[in-house]
């Protein structure tokens, strides 16, 4: 395939993607608020007035169209892709349709983690592992179910503000196609670009203040189809160091990670369950600190790309250098976890002489 041909049919997939969730989402806005499928204010909950959801299920349409282009268009007739991208499809379609009956019905916890650990378990029968340097075949297979409930959750989590999620998936999409396009994987390529247009043409009405939400179906889908991705894309075997670019996929999602992780470590050193919704996400607290929450989102979506982006270079690299990329990533956050406790100390103590955060400081 030469450039120029590539090019061509990167440009069309995206603007595929990008033009039908573009043109979809409206319809969904109406067709939700129709059918009552609105997000209800709340206490845990930022906005003040009912939104519609179902954005999701345009992400979900745009995408199809992309996927099936690719498909039957773009990839090989014997490529060994084409069963397990069919398996993602449908099995990544069918959190999407839980995701759908938890948004108009509501789901027990329990039983949404159940149909989550039901599709993974499609895909690990399918072949789909996540190997590091493990040997053994049940301990790949429980890895990797792990890893598809850790990122589909943590999606699902991220989703507390506007244009979050979505912001995260998309890049994090985007990252994952220069990668793959990077390493001439270009099947995974085609579908990731399509996956982050789609998502992108929903982003112009999510972002603050939204017109509509992707809802739990929008956050689940989107999270298991890249935890899916991410345990298929390979990642050595073209680059001089052949075990330390596997990690590269918890640096792509370090930011998921990193929010999920710390909501969690907050609830249990308080004493509450992890289950529990609340405000002590990440995007909360930098809120919190005096960010607007179109700043908060925007610093998130920063700080996804630029890890992100070393992240790319890493299964090209030296064992050394992946190594300075690994310890640049460590220190990022470092800095940012000391910076929030730090600010929530400064918070604390402001509350604590009765003065209102980002008012003037006791002389």
């Amino acid at each position: 395939m030469t450039p120029d041909h590539l090019f061509f049919r990167l440009t069309g997939i995206f603007l595929l993607g990008f033009l039908v969730t573009s043109l979809l989402t409206p319809l969904f806005i109406r067709l939700a608020s129709r059918v009552g499928a609105l997000d209800k204010p709340a206490t845990r909950k930022i906005h003040t007035e009912p939104r519609p959801l179902l954005g999701g299920v345009a992400i979900f349409a745009g995408y199809s169209v992309c996927f099936f282009m690719v498909r039957t268009m773009f990839m090989q007739p014997d490529s060994p892709l084409h069963t397990p991208f069919l398996g993602l499809y449908l099995t990544s379609g069918f959190l999407l349709a839980v995701g759908i009956v938890d948004d108009l019905r509501g789901m027990a916890a329990t039983t949404k983690l159940a149909w989550q650990v039901a599709a993974a378990l499609v895909m690990i029968y399918l072949g789909v592992r996540i190997r590091f340097w493990i040997d053994t075949d049940w301990l790949q297979a429980l890895l990797t179910l792990a890893w598809f409930v850790i990122i589909t959750n943590a999606f699902n989590l991220l989703d507390n503000m506007d244009g979050l999620s979505g912001g995260v998936g998309s890049l994090i999409a985007f990252v994952y196609f220069l990668l793959t396009i990077y390493a001439g994987q270009n099947d995974f390529a085609f579908i990731l670009l399509g996956l982050s247009a789609s998502i992108i043409g929903f982003l112009k009405y999510n972002f603050y203040p939204s017109r509509i939400f992707m809802g739990d179906a929008g956050s689940l889908f989107i999270g298991f189809n890249l935890a899916a991705v991410s345990a298929m894309v390979t990642y050595v075997g073209y680059g001089p160091a052949q075990r330390l670019p596997i990690v590269t996929p918890l640096i792509i999602f370090s930011v998921p990670l990193y929010d999920t992780a710390s909501v969690i470590f907050i609830r249990l050193t308080s004493g509450v369950s992890i289950f529990q919704a609340d405000k002590r996400h990440f995007s909360h607290r930098l809120v919190a600190l005096g960010m607007t929450q179109r700043q908060a989102v925007f610093v998130i979506l920063l700080l996804t790309l630029a890890v992100g982006l070393m992240a790319v270079l890493l299964p090209k690299l030296t064992g050394a250098q992946g190594i300075l990329v690994l310890l640049h990533t460590a220190i990022i956050f470092l800095v940012i976890a000391l910076l929030e406790r730090s600010g929530g100390n400064k918070l604390r103590s402001l509350e604590q002489n009765g003065d209102e955060p980002g008012g003037r400081h006791p002389q």
